[in-house]
């Protein structure tokens, strides 16, 4: 698997750069090697999250059959 050195924040289906740049490190547990930089999430950014979810389940996943 690989990843990358930096994560955004995953909305309406891309990666989207943090607006102020907050990040925080994640960890192997078993060797404390750092995995990757993850961008901190903001209320401006969790709103606009939550706005591209609701449109995705009226257009996309409501519409789905359940098989």
């Amino acid at each position: 698997m690989h990843l990358q050195s930096s994560y955004g924040l995953f909305i309406g289906g891309a990666f989207v750069e943090p607006v102020d740049g907050d990040s925080y490190r994640t960890e192997n547990p078993a060797t404390e090697e750092v995995l990757a930089e993850i961008c901190r999430r903001r209320p401006s950014r969790r709103r606009s999250a939550v706005e591209v979810a609701g449109r995705a389940q009226k257009t996309v996943w409501g519409p789905m059959a359940g098989a």
